[in-house]
């Protein structure tokens, strides 16, 4: 669990949660991926605009 009181939002990771079926709905911060994934989710240089980034996309 990671706890961001700026945007007053709280990560619990999909794993901890037993039976949970985690759906993804984009990727954050993928300038800084180690690994390319293609998988059609928009890919964020930092983060949404709604939760305080650019919003800008990346390409695959």
């Amino acid at each position: 669990m990671m706890e961001h009181p700026k945007i007053n939002l709280i990560d619990i990771y999909p794993n901890a949660v037993p039976n949970f079926p985690h759906v993804p709905s984009m990727h954050v911060h993928y300038q800084e991926k180690s690994l390319a994934v293609l998988d059609g989710l928009p890919k964020y240089n930092d983060l949404p605009e709604m939760f305080g980034g650019t919003g800008k996309i990346l390409q695959e």
